[in-house]
């Protein structure tokens, strides 16, 4: 205790280790997440050495691009990923692939369909996302000219980078369309979140039991004490097939699944009950900014709608005093 009423007491190094999260043994691969980070900020050490990568090493100056924080939720590159690697950020090695894929995903949200930017933006996805994937170190400067080869030969517009990519202004001449546009846009764009969510899911090992209907020959007595079974690969198909008009619906039918292992599997020492929980965490975890994101941007929708509404609104009353 301190000595002194209202002072203070140093923490020690291995209490506040203590207060860390512990990774699970099948979060990382060969449960070691210090090996992993290690190799993986290696990995991107190489991809931020190529010309490609260039636009994607530092956050987007918003100075420059005014517009990017209007249409980008969720703004991520490279050197805060491997900073949040070094500082072992990531509970999960799944949640370091889920910023990546966000490398992608927010330049083809800013930038033209098929400007050299969002090509270059996959290539790094995809080679970022190689070097996670792999147990051990890959040689950086090949895979990376492998996937250019590959990207050529299915888009002949593909091209080495030999001068600076920067973000596409053609894009942010059209912003204030783009803004109000939003109802639409918002629905794809938390549709696309969702299906990454759910890529990222399923890659996992924790969700084999889920990914398909439990089967009634294996489990007789499952559809007796489940009322409303679901799986991962429902959930899948309901997604792509637009059945959900909201986040809010998908996550209540994925918690489905995880209320339902629970209600069969009581046993909470059981391999099934850890897998489920894991599992469930994980979803929770990426899903709250799903509807964080979402929310914020139903509130942005409504209120550049009122504005764009008042601003008509005026302009028809000028127009009919000048009339007059």
């Amino acid at each position: 205790l301190p000595i002194e009423i209202g002072g203070a007491v140093p923490v020690l190094p291995e209490e506040i280790q203590n207060t860390l999260y512990q990774p699970q043994p099948d979060e990382w691969p060969m449960g070691d997440r210090e090996a992993t980070c290690r190799r993986i900020v290696r990995g991107i050490d190489q991809v931020m050495s190529l010309a490609i990568a260039e636009p994607f090493i530092t956050p987007v100056d918003l100075n420059i691009y005014p517009a990017y924080a209007f249409v980008v939720e969720y703004p991520i590159d490279l050197s805060t990923i491997k900073t949040r690697l070094e500082n072992h950020f990531y509970r999960r090695i799944i949640s370091a692939q889920f910023d990546v894929r966000y490398l992608a995903s927010n330049a083809e949200k800013f930038n033209e369909p098929h400007s050299q930017i969002v090509k270059a933006a996959r290539i790094v996805t995809d080679l970022c996302l190689r070097i996670i994937r792999e147990t051990t170190e890959i040689d950086v400067p090949v895979v990376y000219h492998q996937l250019v080869d590959t990207y050529q030969s299915s888009d002949s517009e593909v091209e080495l980078p030999d001068k600076k990519i920067m973000p596409s202004t053609s894009r942010s001449r059209s912003l204030s369309n783009r803004i109000l546009r939003s109802h639409n846009e918002n629905t794809v764009d938390w549709k696309f979140e969702c299906r990454q969510l759910l890529e990222s899911l399923w890659q996992c090992e924790d969700s084999l039991p889920f990914r398909e209907p439990v089967d009634r020959l294996e489990h007789p007595d499952y559809y007796q004490l489940i009322d409303t079974p679901m799986d991962l690969r429902t959930v899948k198909e309901d997604l792509l097939g637009g059945n959900y008009e909201t986040p809010l619906e998908f996550a209540k039918d994925m918690k489905l699944i995880f209320t339902n292992s629970k209600n069969y599997n009581t046993n909470k020492r059981s391999k099934i009950y850890s897998m489920t929980v894991r599992l469930s965490a994980m979803f929770e975890e990426h899903m709250r900014r799903i509807i964080y994101l979402w929310n914020s941007n139903k509130r942005r929708s409504k209120n550049c709608q009122m504005k764009t509404r008042q601003r008509a609104s005026k302009e028809l009353k000028t127009s009919l005093t000048t009339n007059a």
